[in-house]
């Protein structure tokens, strides 16, 4: 009996590939309760799992960079609970458990907990792209969100301080972990939101919520609800920097932006000052030699110029010499007739010296202009529009920064026209 064309054998493979393609797309990611029945380690540090409960067993393997994740040393007996996604192993046709996580058991009734409110979160559109708002990466003045005396905030200062110092920093303290975390939290990012309307072109950029690592009950602060909607309903944009890099919260998902830890946090919120310093330096190199470039082909341009339009008063002389030897040369008739022509020489003579004169009157005032024009180019241009050369008046090097100088020293400010001696009160940063 043929085979309908409908029903065409599949291959073993093509078979194997379509169950593993529709395992990953149902079931991406899951957490699952069982007993650890046997346990292979073997030394490519990749674990080797059979699980079991009292009525399925499954394979589950947990490769090498998420075993590193786990806080104890798996044993057989030991009931934990895993997440990671289901997939298929084609050369054997096994279906299997791929693990990112394993915890001890005692936490699972907490964890499915929080992965229910995720997915009604995320079925609500609160983690969608589309809502999402920029966060600036280099922020003049951000709002944190944290404990005072927690390790995270220490972290943020001192990578806001080696990388730019005059990021501003607004501290909304809170608790982070507890029963009043959630609604303390809730209220700093009201407080911080606030400052807008009081600090007003200085108002925060972004807010910063951020703590240290812990376990899951330490972080259960931020899967709460009233946090994720504080952070989605936030007029300012929220950036994320909760625990370890491998731990997630649902406020990552709502944040605009999740940073894996705070000091990367605050790596992705500045500007690098050594690398504005080098910028800086290849713009002032690459614009010193424009300025010369142009000011090169300015004074050949004039050069030109003048080589061209030569003395006006020895072209005059040349031409009354011409005209004497003419007359010498000519008898009295042709001197007669000449003298009968003077009058129009003459004449032709002073049109001669006026058009001369229009000609140098035109060219020295397209030469003032041009002269003008590269007056602007130039550094006292820039001096007379405002701006002015501040040196140390004793050493006479030129300030970049306030931290180079300190309070009683005497300072010279260059202006457009002549300068000031100063005395330094205090340094702003």
């Amino acid at each position: 009996m043929p085979i309908p064309t409908a029903e065409r054998p599949l291959s073993l493979s093509a078979l194997c590939l379509r169950a593993q393609s529709f395992l990953e797309t149902e079931f991406p990611s899951v957490w699952v309760e069982a007993e650890i029945a046997e346990l292979s380690q073997p030394r490519s540090g990749h674990w080797y799992l059979r699980l079991k409960d009292e009525g399925a067993q499954l394979d589950c393997v947990m490769f090498k960079g998420h075993t590193r994740t786990v806080g104890f040393r798996p044993q057989p007996g030991q009931l934990v609970v895993l997440h990671g996604r289901l997939s298929l192993y084609e050369r054997q046709g096994r279906f299997q458990l791929l693990a990112n996580q394993m915890r001890l058991a005692g936490r699972g009734e907490l964890l499915l907990r929080v992965e229910q409110l995720r997915r009604r979160l995320q079925a609500e559109g609160l983690f969608d792209d589309s809502r999402k708002r920029p966060v600036p990466r280099r922020a003049r003045h951000i709002a944190v969100v944290t404990s005072p005396s927690g390790a995270a905030l220490h972290d943020v200062l001192s990578v806001l301080k080696r990388r730019f110092p005059s990021t501003a920093i607004s501290i909304v303290p809170s608790v982070v972990q507890g029963n009043q975390a959630p609604q303390q939290l809730v209220a700093a990012i009201a407080r911080a939101n606030a400052l807008c309307a009081t600090d007003g072109w200085l108002a925060p950029e972004l807010v910063l919520i951020c703590r240290g690592g812990g376990d899951a009950e330490d972080l259960q602060a931020f899967n709460d609800e009233r946090v994720a909607r504080a952070i989605a309903n936030s007029r300012l944009p929220v950036v994320s920097a909760v625990g370890h890099e491998v731990d997630f919260s649902i406020a990552d998902f709502t944040a605009d932006l999740r940073a894996p830890t705070p000091s990367a946090a605050a790596e992705l919120l500045s500007a690098d000052q050594e690398e504005l310093r080098r910028q800086l330096g290849a713009l002032r190199v690459q614009l010193t030699s424009r300025t010369q470039r142009h000011l090169q082909t300015a004074h050949q341009w004039l050069d030109g110029l003048w080589r061209r339009l030569g003395d006006p008063q020895r072209t005059l002389d040349t031409k009354r010499q011409q005209l004497d030897n003419l007359e010498r040369r000519l008898g009295d008739d042709q001197v007669q007739r000449l003298e009968a022509l003077k009058p129009s020489v003459e004449a032709l003579d002073r049109q001669l010296e006026k058009a001369l004169q229009r000609q140098l009157e035109r060219t020295t005032a397209l030469l003032s202009r041009r002269l003008t024009q590269l007056e602007w180019v130039g550094p006292l241009a820039t001096l007379r529009r405002g701006y002015a050369i501040v040196q140390d008046a004793h050493s006479g090097r030129v300030l970049h920064s306030a931290t180079q100088t300190a309070p009683g020293r005497q300072l010279q400010a260059r202006l457009g026209e002549g300068a000031l001696l100063c005395r330094v009160e205090e340094q702003q940063p």
